[in-house]
């Protein structure tokens, strides 16, 4: 699903609320919540967390500079690819 580039973010921001409500719930719980907003912000929370780990202020760390002159699809799969095992989205 990571690398299917037609999934909108919409969908996105569904499963990311879908895994954020059942993460850590033992598997026979079953909610009713608006999961598209907690996904929404629990991307929020990541993106701000992300910027802090690879920029200073605005402009890349250098360490991060080598990795942004590669495939930048590398860096997003295994960024979502952390999120996603986490949240078992």
């Amino acid at each position: 699903m990571i690398q299917n580039e037609m999934l909108p973010i919409e969908f996105w921001e569904f499963q990311l609320g879908v895994g954020y409500v059942y993460y850590g719930v033992s598997k026979n719980v079953k909610y009713s919540a608006p999961y598209p907003e907690y996904g929404e912000k629990l991307w929020r929370r990541a993106q701000s967390n992300l910027h802090d780990i690879f920029c200073d202020k605005l402009e890349p760390k250098e360490s991060i500079k080598e990795l942004l002159d590669g495939d930048i699809r590398t860096i997003a799969d295994g960024i979502l690819s952390i999120i996603i095992a986490t949240y078992e989205v």
